[in-house]
């Protein structure tokens, strides 16, 4: 995920800390080259971070009655209308007034100069580099630079397509920014030449260190005055850190061996044209186009090396119609959604709630719902956009950068929101982290350290803040009690029980009951994500501490609801048709 969010209310001095989410796995293709194996182990034991090998809940289960399904559908319908739409747009008109010029400010005509939200400062961030017109026309270049080097010069296809990578990239954020992140690229590749992941490891947290703390954060900001450029620096930065990561471990897991190799005309590794084979992809050349490869390079997602180095360098051959179709129902997809949430800001001012604490806890409790479900929404309707663009790009090039995420409504688990969110970070966690500990391979005390270890890197990469220590810690817990309850429940026959006892549709309900705490845990931790501890206090006291009864019961029936209709479509069209997204293909 892109890390904008991160360090935002140091880099903006904003109230209120937004922060970007992160991690999930990825789809099938995670074989390239990590074991086999222990995935399929990992996978056993239900890991947050462990990849999606044989997909369990794409087997029948017990089905609800379809008029109860239709009654939680319409349902949703009804509290999500009634929150989300009439309360939180009655409530933005009757506090315009209250809103400062850094919250609201004028919108599209078409709308007759309405009044749009722009608090949001990731979004805002985005529309101004990697989503702004001259960088979008950079990557339409991008797109027919490299139709013309398949058709005409496919051999020099990396090195031309480096050159306009880095011709745009100097352009956009200047040479200073630019040598700023050449450094951290090259002292990440001369750890890497060491052959120790520890030694990367070493390199890489000093370096995240230099975007956490002072006096490295003070100094960057004497050095780069422009607020533009100092944003520039430490969002550019942590996102090739990711990159860099993943490019120094695989070359001290995969790279160190096939280098040393005697024998460097091995025909298994001569197949991209001239160009040098597989197994010799890590130089300090390949490490450059890498990290400065256009489509991903601002904004993400996190595509790791050992998918990268295959898939760039593949023979060039031209894109079929139903290729060409494919990338341009994508496109259209992702612009809708840019449009949709744009248009959405002149009516709900639902992150300006969240920089105005004092309004916001004297709201009605519909009021706030629809808020924090706003907020949620927008978290993933955000990503859809900023990753699923770059993902488009990426796809003129043959390479299948990863999914944008799945939407946070129909994850009531945490193990499926760290799998399907940011599936490019899941990925990398697990490559760089959860197997070279261990993980399942080495018994449930490790997987649960590995686990730790995971979030803790990601709490640290995302700006060290104490409101995302109590992110990452409520989500380790989280995923660790499904683990636990899973493997209790296996152990001591309690589903067989409660299936031989029990219809299929009470079965079906006692399920979705018994999954409704841990469901309201995921969303209360995304909202402390998303808006820091005060405000999150607030959603949590107001919509479940003391709301008893009728917020309370509303709630847990609305979660319960999402539930029973997600699990319902997971029957009829298997899992990984929506984790997956088969419907957009």
């Amino acid at each position: 995920m892109s890390p904008v969010t991160r360090r935002q209310a140091a880099a903006a001095n904003q109230d209120i800390k937004q922060e970007p989410s992160s991690s999930s796995p990825e789809d099938e293709d995670t074989k390239d080259s990590l074991n086999k194996e222990s995935y399929q182990r990992a996978e056993v034991k239900g890991h947050p971070v462990s990849e999606v090998r044989k997909n369990v809940a794409d087997i029948k289960e017990p089905g609800l009655p379809r008029i109860e399904v239709a009654f939680y559908v319409i349902c949703i319908v009804v509290i999500m209308f009634k929150a989300n739409v009439l309360a939180v747009y009655r409530k933005s008109n009757d506090h315009v007034s209250d809103f400062g010029p850094y919250n609201l400010k004028p919108g599209w005509r078409i709308l007759g100069g309405k009044l749009q939200d722009v608090s949001d400062f990731e979004w805002n961030y985005s529309k101004s580099t990697h989503l702004s017109l001259p960088f979008l026309v950079a990557l339409f270049g991008h797109i027919i630079l490299g139709r013309i080097i398949d058709a005409y010069a496919p051999k020099l296809k990396s090195q031309l397509s480096l050159a306009y990578s880095l011709a745009c990239i100097v352009g956009f954020v200047g040479w200073k920014v630019f040598l700023v992140f050449l450094l951290h690229t090259a002292v990440t590749f001369l750890a890497s030449r060491t052959g120790r992941s520890s030694i990367v490891w070493v390199v890489m947290i000093l370096q995240i260190a230099t975007l956490n703390f002072d006096p490295f954060m003070s100094y960057q900001r004497l050095l780069f005055e422009e607020e533009q450029d100092f944003h520039n620096v430490i969002f550019g930065v942590a996102m090739c850190q990711l990159r860099l990561l993943s490019f120094g471990i695989d070359y001290c897991q995969n790279g160190r061996q096939k280098t040393n190799k005697e024998d460097r005309t091995d025909k298994e590794d001569r197949t991209d044209n001239g160009n040098e084979g597989i197994a010799y992809r890590w130089s300090f050349y390949h490490i450059i186009v890498y990290n400065f490869w256009l489509p991903l390079f601002a904004g993400g997602p996190v595509l790791t090396y050992d998918k990268f180095r295959i898939e760039y360098y593949q023979e060039p051959k031209p894109l079929s119609k139903e290729e060409l179709k494919k990338i341009l129902k994508e496109f259209l997809r992702y612009a809708f959604w840019w449009v949709f949430i744009d248009a959405a800001l002149h009516f709900l001012y639902f992150p300006a709630f969240q920089q105005r604490r004092h309004l916001l806890m004297f709201l009605p409790s519909w009021a706030i719902g629809g808020i924090a479900l706003n907020q949620l929404i927008f978290f993933q309707v955000k990503y859809v956009v900023l990753y699923g663009l770059p993902r488009a790009i990426g796809l003129f090039d043959r390479v299948e950068v990863p999914l944008p995420p799945i939407c946070v409504l129909g994850t009531y688990m945490f193990q499926d929101f760290w799998r399907y969110f940011d599936r490019g970070l899941h990925r990398l966690l697990v490559q760089c982290i959860y197997i070279p500990l261990g993980g399942s391979r080495r018994g449930l005390l490790m997987q649960l350290l590995s686990s730790l270890v995971c979030f803790w890197f990601v709490y640290y990469w995302h700006g060290s803040d104490t409101h995302l220590l109590y992110w990452s810690w409520f989500n380790w817990v989280g995923v660790t009690l499904e683990q636990l309850i899973q493997l209790t429940i296996t152990k001591h026959g309690m589903e067989t029980y409660c299936k031989r006892k029990l219809s299929g549709a009470m079965y079906v309900r006692l399920v979705g009951i018994l999954r409704t705490p841990l469901y309201i845990c995921l969303a209360a931790s995304n909202l402390v994500f998303l808006a820091g501890t005060r405000i999150a206090h607030i959603y949590v006291d107001r919509l479940i501490l003391s709301g008893w009864p009728y917020e309370v019961l509303t709630t847990a029936f609305l979660l319960y609801c999402f539930i029973q209709v997600v699990k319902e479509f997971h029957r009829v069209y298997g899992k990984r048709y929506m984790c997956e997204k088969k419907y957009a293909s």
